[in-house]
């Protein structure tokens, strides 16, 4: 069994050719996007049409009901328990498609087994962040492991309470934990292909308007509120690009459907900076141009070509 990582920035298209790869090679889809895993969640997380699951199996979507929270914890365990199976089913390919890089870098790599959850001690540290001493925290993380200067900015509080958890728990550097797990992580069982699907901002941004109006006009609005009528105003799953703007407009601090396309717009385009960002660091991806008229040719010959079945 051959696994296909098909990633890269929202708007790209790469679900589409995910779909057709699948279809022509024998496949089935296995989703890596944080919010297609939720129940509920379908126009503004853009996820797979009914037709599109009538094309192929699609496998971890809309799996987890409100209030249940997504983790990569549970994404890696589901993840992996799929591909064991598909893999004794003797299934030829398997395509791994989402725009969470976080999710792909931990199914590829493994969970880092970092733990260190101290419920107590993480509510002491936000209630500080709180009373204005983020600052403070700051500092106090530095001393007790300078790497993570480069890594976390001192406006992130969430990610500086968290690395303050472990290693006030573990007594350790989180680098040196890092590090530790590096040595021993797990090797990816499959054969692992990655092909990204890319293209300029001009491009995505012309799209990212399109799917914006659409996702308003198809009812993103009355998805927000049906889940909010339901009592889960406060689910996690909410805060997501699409959702936390649409909460701000039902709770009257966006005044207008106009405005609530364009707060839309700007962070979904700052997403896909970011996206661009992440998939950057991974040198093995092979990518595509989504304009191409031969998008979906070239990725497949790539694919057969580098299965050793052409040639």
């Amino acid at each position: 069994m051959k696994v296909v990582f098909v990633l890269g920035p929202t708007a790209t298209g790469k679900s589409d050719l995910a779909i057709k790869l699948a279809q022509n090679l024998g496949g089935v889809i296995l989703n890596a996007d944080s919010h297609q895993v939720y129940a509920g969640l379908k126009i503004g997380s853009a996820a797979p049409s009914e037709e599109d699951f009538l094309k192929v199996t699609h496998l971890l979507y809309h799996e987890l009901l409100p209030p249940t929270k997504a983790s990569a914890g549970w994404y890696y365990r589901r993840a992996t328990e799929e591909l064991d199976k598909l893999a004794k089913q003797n299934q030829k390919y398997v395509f791994v498609v989402g725009g969470t890089g976080f999710y792909l870098s931990v199914l590829e790599n493994g969970l880092t087994p970092i733990g260190g959850e101290n419920p107590k001690l993480r509510l002491e540290l936000e209630n500080q962040v709180a009373q204005g001493r983020g600052p403070n925290l700051y500092h106090q993380m530095i001393e007790l492991d300078p790497f993570l200067k480069e890594k976390i900015a001192p406006q992130d509080s969430y990610r500086i309470v968290r690395a303050l958890e472990i290693m006030l728990t573990h007594q350790k550097p989180v680098t040196q934990i890092q590090k530790q797990w590096e040595l021993n992580r797990p090797v990816f069982k499959y054969p692992l292909l990655k092909i990204g699907v890319t293209e300029s901002k001009e491009v995505l941004l012309k799209r990212v308007v399109l799917r914006t109006h659409n996702m308003i006009k198809n009812g993103l609005v009355e998805e927000v509120k049906h889940i909010c009528n339901q009592g889960f105003e406060d689910w996690e799953a909410l805060l997501g690009i699409g959702y936390k703007e649409t909460l701000s407009y039902l709770r009257g601090e966006i005044y207008s459907l106009d405005e609530l396309e364009k707060h839309i717009i700007q962070n979904t385009m700052k997403l896909i900076k970011k996206q661009k960002t992440w998939y950057n660091r991974d040198l093995n991806i092979k990518w595509f141009l989504s304009q191409s008229n031969d998008l979906y040719q070239e990725a497949e010959n790539y694919l057969l070509t580098e299965s050793g079945i052409n040639g």
